[in-house]
């Protein structure tokens, strides 16, 4: 059979393995509300759910009007990318039918979705951090400058073949373009706002404010466990070859081990807290974080590194996690909350040092 007989088939399964691996990052979106609601308090749980909705909806926007452009329409190599609009026009049957080595393997629409993700998800990891101490209307028009600026011009920079990409700087599936963008823009906030109030007494005492509903929280986390499939699994792009296939597998897999070993990590850390020597297991605050952490970490390269590694780095990344979280609430005006800057700032750092 001509191989060029199977390009339109090729085609069609790419982009729906794009567009499902999208879907999946995109029920994220629901695992972030969850676990964000439910390691804050009662009374703010409404203000959460709503911020978590409208973020999602700002970043579909703005990244629509100016930020796919901004991040895939530069001139390679730059630092500073142009400014346009839109998506542009989809590709053509006959150059798509056409093969050879330029001809696009997959849908620009299912590229731009699963992109947009990706966009939601960094702003999420802010959401995280500032919640409980940074007002809606300003949270949001934060969400626009960061959805539709500071997001695509760093990730021009990699993935839209700027000059970090010209330097062979290597993030697979976002453990930089995404996570350590969103947790910058996070501890940015946190040192501006400060803490939350209530956290700390005037002689210094920190005071813990337990999560209103760790049910909820935890199922969050195990839906972020469950989305992260599609945000590592999705990286490859594609999935119609039997080396795609492969590599698709080995996401998948490395994927699960990091979380699993960020969980466990994380958990033993937590077992040293003060509540569970007691005996009473301080869950929320220390495993749904700990796990995150684990995933962010193997986001550079999900499909390299063999099982046994990619569990001990998870593990690294976990337990990085709960003392950086630890000592956040300890000593530094800013506390600590849903574990945001520290899991995506430690599992990204740590990641890039392996490579």
């Amino acid at each position: 059979m001509d191989s060029n007989a199977l390009i339109p088939l090729h085609y069609a399964l790419d982009t729906f393995y794009l567009l499902i691996c999208g879907a999946l990052v995109m029920w994220m979106a629901a695992g972030f509300a969850m676990l964000e609601s439910g390691l804050v308090r009662s009374k703010n749980t409404t203000e959460i759910l709503t911020k978590n909705v409208i973020l999602y909806g700002v970043a579909c926007v703005m990244y629509l009007l100016v930020g796919y452009h901004i991040m895939y329409s530069s001139p390679e190599g730059g630092i500073l990318p142009s400014l346009g609009f839109l998506i542009g026009a989809e590709h053509a049957a006959d150059v798509v039918a056409a093969g050879g080595d330029d001809a696009p393997a997959f849908s620009k629409r299912a590229d731009f979705f699963f992109q947009v993700v990706f966009v939601a998800t960094a702003m999420s990891i802010v959401s995280g951090a500032v919640a409980e101490r940074m007002k809606l209307l300003a949270f949001l028009a934060f969400a626009v400058v960061m959805t539709g600026f500071i997001y695509p011009v760093q990730g021009y920079w990699k993935w839209g073949s700027g000059f970090l990409n010209q330097a062979g700087f290597l993030d697979f599936a976002g453990s930089g373009v995404v996570h350590l963008c969103g947790a910058t823009a996070a501890l940015a906030g946190v040192l501006m706002l400060g803490a939350r109030r209530g956290k700390y007494a005037s002689n210094g005492q920190v005071n813990a404010i337990p999560g209103a509903n760790l049910p909820l929280a935890t199922l969050g986390a195990l839906i972020l466990w469950f989305g992260w499939f599609g945000f590592n699994g999705g990286s490859q792009l594609k999935i119609s070859s039997i080396a795609d296939a492969n590599a698709v597998a080995s996401a998948f897999l490395n994927t699960n081990m990091a979380a699993a070993g960020g969980r466990r990590s994380a958990g033993g850390a937590g077992r040293r807290a003060p509540a569970v020597r007691q005996g009473r297991p301080d869950h929320g605050p220390q495993w749904c974080p700990g796990r995150a952490g684990g995933d962010h970490r193997r986001a550079g390269h999900p499909g390299g590194v063999d099982r046994g590694a990619d569990r001990r780095r998870g593990r690294r990344a976990g337990g990085g996690w709960r003392a950086a979280a630890g000592q956040a609430e300890d000593r530094r005006p800013g506390g600590r909350h849903r574990g945001a800057w520290p899991g995506r700032h430690l599992g990204p750092a740590r990641r890039a040092a392996d490579q």
